[in-house]
């Protein structure tokens, strides 16, 4: 990994395109996955439903699974462009 230990080697392409270390690989994830330890006196029903409303409800999950428009620019030490 021409000197980088990534903890996770599903982590590793991303790095390889973040660094130009490899220009065919993008530098963004290509998923993202989350594991969820859930201890609650409630029935899994109950759980699935608290997980899906909290999905379809998170500003992050919504900016993060749909396109948004990046909008990047220069500016000087005041904040002028």
């Amino acid at each position: 990994m021409d000197g980088f230990a990534a903890p996770d080697p599903s982590c590793v392409a991303p790095y390889r395109g973040l660094h130009g270390l490899d220009d065919s690989v993008s530098p963004g994830y290509e998923q993202i996955r989350i594991k969820l330890n859930v201890r609650a006196d409630c029935p899994d029903d109950q759980l699935n439903d608290l997980i899906d409303y909290t999905q379809n409800h998170s500003p992050v999950c919504n900016t993060v699974c749909r396109p948004v428009p990046v909008h990047i620019e220069r500016v000087d030490a005041r904040g002028r462009a």
